[in-house]
């Protein structure tokens, strides 16, 4: 019996098995949704590993150009800017509130990096004369990126054990903390770039045997192109 997906046997899944439609598809999803994981538990390790308070603008307070006379609007209640200009606020809302504004733009960048992948794959595969379609290339290129999303867990336990816990106050300067965080991050980068890495070669070879056995490539044609594609990918990721 064939292997149910690409990730393992790539060479006799492509070999053997059909690219059926709804596989293609929970693998799009596995890339979207994973990139999203990513992204909220980084979230998660961050707010267990920060506590404390911070100052932040006191949203109920009108803007200054309200409260100086500037700009007097009609039914203006003066009394609202008796509301101080900042208030505290615990650091874990502020977390949750930045990862919810980045997750759609994350959502949104993998989709246009699966369509962008797409086109590199299926213009190299077409120039080395491959066939069957733009279907194929989306099918193969989909499942080529599934390890990036499969290496998440590694990344996150990772970090967790990078950082260390940071208590923030209202009298200490919230962008310190987080660029001595970011430091932390930084001096254990050779993990993400192992990850990486190891996550771009597996892709190059699911990508490899994808472009032989359904876009029609030789072994070195399919080698190349896929090679490429993963450097490119990796990369990108490094920028």
């Amino acid at each position: 019996m064939p292997p149910q997906t690409p990730l393992l046997r790539p060479g006799r899944y492509f070999r053997e098995r059909e690219l059926h439609p709804g596989r293609v598809f929970l693998a799009v999803c596995l890339v979207l949704f994973g990139a999203l994981g990513l992204v909220y538990g980084v979230g998660h390790v961050l707010a267990s590993h920060v506590d404390g308070t911070v100052l932040v603008d006191n949203p109920e307070r009108p803007p200054e150009t309200f409260c100086e006379g500037t700009v007097d609007p009609p039914g203006f209640d003066d009394d609202a800017c008796d509301a101080p200009q900042q208030v505290e606020r615990n650091v874990d809302r502020i977390i949750e509130r930045a990862i919810g504004e980045i997750a759609g733009i994350v959502f949104v960048g993998m989709a246009l990096v699966v369509v962008g992948l797409t086109l590199v794959v299926h213009t190299g595969s077409w120039l080395a004369g491959g066939s069957n379609g733009l279907g194929a290339s989306f099918a193969v290129t989909v499942w080529g990126l599934t390890p990036i999303v499969l290496t998440v867990p590694v990344s996150l336990v990772a970090l967790s054990i990078v950082l260390d816990p940071v208590t923030v106050s209202t009298a200490s300067e919230p962008t310190s903390v987080f660029a001595k965080m970011e430091a932390q991050i930084r001096s254990f980068g050779w993990i993400g770039t192992v990850s990486s890495v190891v996550s771009g070669l597996w892709s190059a070879v699911i990508w490899k045997f994808g472009l032989e056995h359904r876009r029609d490539l030789t072994g070195a044609e399919a080698t190349t192109v896929a090679g490429a594609t993963a450097l490119l990918l990796v990369l990108g990721g490094a920028i």
